[in-house]
């Protein structure tokens, strides 16, 4: 059925791009190309693709209301990202505290500004009382985001980095929680 090609697709692309969970097994699909998974996945829906050229194919599988192959390329871009999510160390902790702000305004957040340097004491010398100074810092709650998009030639090349590695890496860099500071 067109289901069951279609999870088994999703399965052997996700393990062909090193995405796949660790207990999952190769699928009787992972010799299938990118493009050859898009045939099978029109001809399931009852789309003749005989006399299709590559680019045809391609444009074809993306556009054509009852295939499933974007859905399941889609499916395999989010579990990338959330792989490079899971993969990116959280250190924001260290220096952050949780808070809330209720609205897009630009706020400030006053903190503990750094102590004086420590003073040398000489021999029989006096401690002195030191005093810790006080900052602010602007804070604006923001919306983030990006598309990135699966174009014909990576489903000709049968390029999956297109839409494993990219996504993965878009959110690694820049993990930020909102709402912290």
């Amino acid at each position: 059925s067109a289901e069951k090609f279609s999870r088994a697709a999703e399965d052997a692309i996700a393990f062909r791009a090193g995405i796949a969970d660790k207990d999952s097994k190769p699928t009787e699909l992972c010799g299938y190309s990118l493009l050859e998974m898009a045939r099978k996945s029109l001809e399931l829906r009852g789309v003749r693709t005989d006399n299709l050229d590559k680019r045809e194919l391609a444009a074809r599988a993306f556009t054509h209301s009852s295939s499933d192959f974007p859905k399941l390329l889609e499916n395999n871009s989010r579990k990338a990202m959330l792989r490079g999510y899971e993969e990116s160390e959280e250190v924001f902790q260290r220096f952050t505290r949780a808070g809330n702000l209720s609205d897009f305004k630009t706020h400030s957040r006053v903190g503990m500004g750094v102590f004086e340097s420590l003073d040398e004491i000489p021999e029989s010398g006096e401690y002195k009382h030191g005093t810790i100074g006080e900052r602010a810092e602007p804070i604006k709650l923001a919306t983030y985001g990006k598309l990135f998009s699966i174009t014909r030639q990576a489903i000709i090349n049968d390029d999956l980095t297109a839409f494993t590695e990219i996504p993965r890496k878009m959110d690694v860099p820049h993990r930020e929680p909102w709402g912290i500071w």
